[in-house]
């Protein structure tokens, strides 16, 4: 496999499952792909003359961890709802469910790594893993599409460190290669928790997770009941939460509770009224405003076309 590789892709993985070399009219990546017990990883070297954009499919819901080092890369739905911008070198854990998404590259060389562990370990390390459970939670309930725990810068020279103990195992040399790859995967694990247990004790972070859980709350409403309970300015809240999640946290409410009505209006058999109470609105004037703001079309006109009239 290894053969098809370039001589200077950086990091050639002797055991990878897979080992491909596509070329584009905007240059060239590489993709190597590797198992162990605890995760599958794929290894992405682009190196591009002009900006990429590139689709994909998800086939069933999962968690992985993300890593880049490059100059950033966007994802979003084909309708140009963002799903995620990274800047520059950086980590983060996601969720994503079935569907179809797009990717942007700009032009230089990327490295990424996508790891994506068994579902079932991760739910047996929710004591060690900070914020886990909750991320869990939020994916297996179904409520979004796609969800995020904190970004965090990468240390370059970790993420390098490991990449290169990676690709130097060697079966002949190791006396578990199994244990030997788990070990690197741990590891990667590790450092992405240690940077981000300090982001998830932060109160911008309490607020997001509890947005999260509490969006169909019709007291959260009013954005400011988060204030007292959480001793913090209006005016600080919002500049924080915009930094981190670039929306504010009332428009975080309303996009939440948009997407859960969208859902529910088109799966199940629910009135418009039910539907409006379920995710926090007192009444259906207040929220056939908001949908028909949100959407561009009235709850009834969605009802209308999902059955064809």
């Amino acid at each position: 496999m290894l053969g098809k590789l370039p001589d200077d892709c950086r990091y050639k993985i002797s055991f990878a499952l897979e080992a491909e070399l596509t070329l584009l009219k905007a240059g060239r990546v590489i993709r190597q792909s590797c198992k162990e017990f605890l995760a599958y990883m794929e290894i992405y070297e682009f190196v591009l003359k002009t900006e990429l954009e590139f689709s994909f499919e998800v086939e069933e819901t999962a968690a992985f961890l993300f890593f880049l080092i490059g100059k950033g890369i966007r994802f979003y739905l084909p309708d140009s709802t963002p799903v995620i911008v990274v800047e520059e070198s950086t980590g983060y854990a996601t969720f994503n469910t079935p569907g179809k998404y797009i990717g942007k590259l700009p032009k230089g060389t990327t490295h990424a790594v996508y790891i994506h562990p068994r579902t079932a370990w991760l739910w047996r390390q929710i004591e060690q893993y900070a914020g886990l459970e909750d991320f869990l939670e939020w994916m297996e309930s179904g409520t979004e599409q796609f969800g995020h725990m904190p970004r965090v810068k990468v240390r370059e020279t970790m993420l390098c460190t490991l990449l290169e103990e990676l690709a130097l195992l060697d079966a002949r040399k190791v006396g578990d290669m199994e244990i030997a790859k788990m070990t690197i995967t741990k590891e990667l694990l590790k450092q992405y928790y240690e940077m981000v247990q300090k982001k998830l004790t932060s109160t911008v972070y309490r607020i997001w997770y509890f947005i999260k859980k509490n969006y169909t709350n019709h007291r959260l409403t009013n954005i400011r009941k988060l204030i007292n309970r959480y001793a913090v300015s209006l005016k600080t809240l919002e500049r924080e939460y915009f930094h981190e999640f670039e929306i504010t946290p009332a428009n975080d409410v309303k996009r939440l509770r948009m997407r859960k009505s969208h859902s529910l209006l088109l799966e199940t058999v629910m009135s418009i009224r039910e539907v409006a109470l379920f995710v926090g609105y007192s009444n259906t004037s207040s929220f056939g405003k908001a949908f028909k703001k949100h959407f561009g079309y009235t709850p009834t006109e969605l009802r209308d076309k999902k059955r064809g009239t």
